[in-house]
């Protein structure tokens, strides 16, 4: 039965990134009960997690907290550090986007107290990260502590925050060498021939990880600011693209509604371009937007 919801959560992902969400939200709720009547913690704390993503989808921020507190419960033994990270990844977004609709009500009072929210659980997506070890989960708990400093208006951290998701992004994987020192020659050695490259497998590539740069990088374009930060800009769109590249119209305006900042990028990359080359840079990547 835990393994069971265990892929009743992994469909509600797909569901989700779909578009699909209702289907999503089917998918997880299934899963979450299925783990419960098997008593299964870590897969009730992923198929609560599902659920929390799936109502992220759709914009209702408080359903997802609450979801994503049930996921948290279920991990109080610490075991699953990675999964801890993606749910205060959550907790940050669902909090981050509840701030700016206070913003734009015009209780900017409300707006302070929910991105100090969304910095705690950004912080507590650090902790989980550096007991996980990931690079994947360094990378997602600075994009999301990157996105709450901007908010809060503390740029010298959100700029920290971006460099350092942006240089994960770029320097890859740890060499086999970093990971074993002496033993790393020995490895070589002993393991006998096999078609693996293990030097190039850990060759420190950089990190395809679309989603997480374009939000680093509209951190970095935005503190920088008109022109200087076209260049992050023109990265974050790009980094867009690769993600809608392989999706329907459809999926890739599914995923616009579930980031509303996508727009914000493209908007952003033409007011930042001031130069006629950059203009037409501008207008080419936002025509390969098709669905925006």
């Amino acid at each position: 039965d835990g393994r069971a919801a265990s892929a009743q959560a992994c469909q509600a992902e797909v569901n989700a990134a779909i578009g699909d969400v209702e289907g999503a939200k089917e998918s997880a709720r299934k899963a979450l009960r299925t783990a419960n009547r098997a008593h299964a913690s870590a897969a009730a704390a992923t198929s609560a997690a599902a659920l929390a993503n799936a109502f992220m989808a759709c914009g209702q921020w408080q359903d997802a907290l609450g979801y994503s507190e049930e996921a948290l419960e279920s991990l109080k033994d610490g075991r699953q550090p990675s999964l801890n990270v993606e749910i205060q990844a959550i907790r940050t977004r669902a909090f981050l986007a509840q701030r700016d609709e206070a913003v734009k009500a015009g209780d900017g009072s409300k707006g302070r107290e929910l991105a100090r929210s969304a910095r705690i659980a950004a912080e507590s997506a650090t902790e989980a990260a550096t007991a996980s070890g990931a690079i994947v989960d360094r990378l997602k708990a600075h994009v999301a502590l990157a996105m709450c400093c901007f908010r809060l208006d503390d740029t010298a951290a959100a700029e920290r925050e971006a460099r350092a998701a942006i240089e994960i992004i770029g320097r890859g994987a740890p060499t086999l060498e970093s990971l074993l020192d002496d033993d790393a020659e020995r490895l070589r050695n002993e393991v006998p021939p096999c078609g693996i490259d293990l030097p190039a497998l850990f060759s420190g590539t950089a990190i395809p990880a679309p989603t997480l740069e374009w939000q680093a990088r509209l951190v970095q374009g935005s503190l920088l600011g008109k022109p200087e930060g076209f260049v992050s800009m023109r990265a974050a769109a790009e980094a867009i693209l690769r993600v809608t590249e392989s999706l329907t119209p459809d999926e890739a305006r599914a995923l616009q509604n579930r980031w509303p900042e996508i727009k914000t990028i493209f908007d952003e990359l033409k007011a930042f371009a001031t130069t006629e080359s950059a203009k037409a840079e501008a207008a080419a990547l936002r025509a390969r937007a098709t669905w925006l």
